[in-house]
């Protein structure tokens, strides 16, 4: 379903696999294979070996548009840790600087590698998330009311405090209104 989407935030993830001959995204059902989550985690650990990413799937909520949330989540991660490689394997010449500065700044916090993108992914990534939420939905809805779904694993991490508690409520309010018809 969100490869036939063919939104913008698709191109920029899963379709830099696609139009890389070097690097192989892998999505793949999980089973115990995500130590810090129950729902899905990226793998970039096979990348310098193979130019492998894994994208393991814990659980699927019952809600398409929530597992294209994390799909995308995912992608993203993948995406990332692509770049990166790349930039460190003098490979590409354009530098996303703000992306490698808080980078640098969470590691230098110590922040758990499996979480070092998710304030970067705060700034940059909700509105392109529910922007291709809501093109699947085929624009049933305004782009608010999939907002929540591009929170999901990273409102632990919103350090510019983007969500205040009364948008993460009016979120939550939407997601039941876009699920009711989903599930």
């Amino acid at each position: 379903m969100l490869k036939n989407s063919n939104s913008n935030l698709f191109k920029e993830t899963v379709g830099k696999f696609i139009d890389d001959a070097k690097y192989d995204l892998i999505f793949m059902d999980g089973n115990g294979d995500c130590p810090s989550s129950n729902d899905a985690c990226t793998d970039a650990s096979y990348i310098a070996n193979s130019g492998t990413i894994y994208i393991f799937i814990e659980k699927y909520s019952g809600s398409n548009l929530e597992d294209e949330a994390l799909f995308l989540h995912e992608a993203i991660h993948a995406e990332i840790a692509r770049y990166v490689y790349r930039f460190e394997q003098e490979e590409d010449p354009n530098i996303r600087a703000r992306m490698f500065e808080l980078l640098k700044y969470y590691r230098e916090m110590e922040v758990a590698e499996e979480d070092i993108n998710h304030p970067y992914m705060t700034l940059y990534y909700i509105n392109p998330i529910a922007s291709a939420l809501r093109k699947l939905d085929d624009f049933k809805y305004p782009l608010e009311y999939y907002k929540s779904f591009a929170w999901d694993g990273l409102r632990d991490w919103d350090v510019s405090n983007l969500l205040e508690m009364e948008e993460a409520q009016e979120y939550t309010e939407y997601r039941t209104i876009v699920n009711e018809i989903q599930i």
